[in-house]
């Protein structure tokens, strides 16, 4: 399964889980994917590790920058959601794509170990 695969996978199970009518869901699955798409563009967050003090300084300020980065883009699609979602909503939403995201990281963990072994 491929990026946009899974964003929409789990942007319909989020829509699901919160019992969306089928207009909502089809604003939230958009919403939702191009959020994820501006996030896939900002580039994976996985660095060499520093030698020295000068490159760790660099990867910091980094982190510092990718950070206000995602902050600049949950802000923005906040406010996108905020047009067709009550507030309670947009917390439940974040809820469940916290859970998601949690289930998916220790399902890929679960997968790398059952691979080393192989």
């Amino acid at each position: 399964m491929n990026r946009e695969q899974l964003a929409k996978k789990q942007a319909n199970y989020i829509a699901t889980q919160m019992a969306f009518d089928e207009t909502t869901t089809k604003r939230f699955t958009e919403t939702y994917c191009a959020y994820q798409q501006e996030l896939w563009a900002l580039g994976p967050n996985h660095k060499e590790v520093p030698t020295n003090d000068e490159e760790a300084e660099q990867a910091i300020k980094e982190r510092f920058e990718r950070s206000q980065q995602i902050l600049n883009l949950r802000e923005k699609y906040y406010g996108e959601y905020s047009k067709f979602l009550s507030q309670s909503q947009i917390q439940q939403v974040y809820k469940l794509e916290r859970q998601t995201m949690n289930r998916l990281h220790k399902h890929r963990g679960h997968n790398r170990k059952n691979h080393e072994g192989e």
